[in-house]
Parts: structure tokens; C-alpha cells; sequence
């Protein structure tokens, strides 16, 4: 008897499947749910948070590259060229800023959606 003859998948069809996204969404949300995930995360979180937040320090503090200073600028209104460190330290403060904010207005309590006005 004469073996059976299986067709091939084209090259084009075996490329797509192999790279199909929703087989990585599968697999990405069985990693996810994983009770290994859940133990990693205590684990690691406050050392995490903390290099991040030390990382975060030094960039701000390096944000501001000007190799010779007229005088001292208390106010931080010093015109020049911003690096591009500088701007996304600012990003990154502006937009935690707005969470803030967010957190502040969407409270039940306050009446007022400010910061700075606490009932």
C-alpha cells in the first residue's frame, strides 16, 4: 500500500500562524493567571518600586545639563536647551501629577475637585 500523501501548508499560511498575535494573547493571559505571577509580585514588588523611585531621583536631578552656570538658579527659570532626559522626567512628573488630581475630583467626599481643598 502506498503511503498516504499529506499536503504542505505554504510558506506564507505556516509565517502567519506562527505569528499570529491572539495565540500570544492566549499565552500572555495563562502567564497572567498563573499563581507563580502572584507569588513574583510580592516578592518583588517593593524592590522594584524602590530602584525605580532611586532611578527616578537621580534622573530629576540630572535632568538639568548646563556645563557652566552664571549663577544660581533657585528658581529653575533658566532658559536653554532642555535635554531630552529633562523632558521626559517632566512627562512623567505631569502625568503622575494629573493622576493625583484625578484621584482628588473622583473622591465621594469632596465637593470641591481640587487638591489643595479637603472637606
Amino acid at each position: 500500500m502506498a503511503p498516504r500523501l499529506i499536503r504542505r501548508r505554504p510558506l506564507a499560511e505556516r509565517i502567519k500562524a506562527y505569528l499570529d498575535p491572539v495565540d500570544f494573547m492566549l499565552w500572555l493571559s495563562e502567564e497572567l493567571d498563573s499563581s507563580d505571577l502572584d507569588q513574583w509580585q510580592k516578592e518583588w514588588a517593593t524592590p522594584i518600586g524602590l530602584i525605580l523611585n532611586f532611578l527616578f531621583i537621580i534622573a530629576r536631578a540630572n535632568s538639568r545639563s548646563s556645563p557652566k552656570r552664571t549663577g544660581d538658579d533657585v528658581f529653575g527659570d533658566d532658559v536653554g536647551r532642555a535635554s531630552f532626559m529633562s523632558w521626559f522626567v517632566r512627562v512623567i512628573h505631569a502625568t503622575q501629577a494629573e493622576d493625583k488630581l484625578m484621584k482628588v475630583s473622583r473622591h465621594p467626599s469632596s465637593s470641591i475637585s481640587s487638591p489643595y481643598f479637603h472637606s
